[in-house]
């Protein structure tokens, strides 16, 4: 090979083949046997994963892509929420969401507590495992045409609620987290 001739490594090549493979497979797939998507990329994920096939091996590294995904979604939530909306949402938003999330926290922490946890980590736990996945379900809920019903209204307003409560809960554990040491 001579000088002029230059060899470049493109990170994560494999990888990204992958996953426009499996977006370009699974999709069409999943929609003629009437199945969700994120079932068929969960299944693609677990198959081509460092467990089982090992087509991609180093997940920490390619976790970074995958976060990506989940910040464009959150962003075009975000594009499509207007001022105006979120006012008119804001009683479904404070009220339902906030009484939703606090039950469930409530409910999770107490067994958290109940099955010998620190109140701390019982109410870092409840708070942590009411949260939902919001990609997930707006995913599900525009694959139905539900997002503009009364129902996919009041399920919005609670992941936003929910998503609301990220910072919260971030602080929360910092605080705790100083005062254990």
């Amino acid at each position: 090979m001579s000088d002029s001739q230059h060899i470049v490594a493109v990170p994560y090549l494999v990888e990204t083949l992958a996953f426009l493979l499996t977006v370009v497979v699974v999709v069409p797939l999943c929609k003629k046997v009437k199945l969700s998507p994120i079932i068929g990329f969960l299944a693609v994920g677990a198959l081509i994963g460092p467990h089982a096939v090992g087509l991609v091996k180093d997940v920490e590294a390619v976790q970074h892509v995958a976060e990506l995904g989940v910040i464009f979604l959150l962003f075009t939530i975000g594009l499509e929420l207007s001022f105006e909306r979120l006012v008119a949402f804001s009683k479904q938003i404070f009220g339902m969401g906030s009484l939703h999330f606090i039950l469930c926290s409530a409910a999770i922490g107490g067994c958290a507590y109940y099955w010998g946890n620190s109140p701390e980590s019982s109410l870092i736990l409840g708070f942590c495992l009411a949260l939902s996945s919001t990609a997930v379900v707006i995913q599900l809920l525009n694959e139905r045409n539900e997002i503009a019903t009364v129902h996919g209204r009041s399920v919005f307003s609670v992941l936003l609620f929910q998503d609301l409560m990220v910072v919260p809960i971030l602080i929360l554990v910092t605080i705790f987290g100083q005062e254990s040491q």
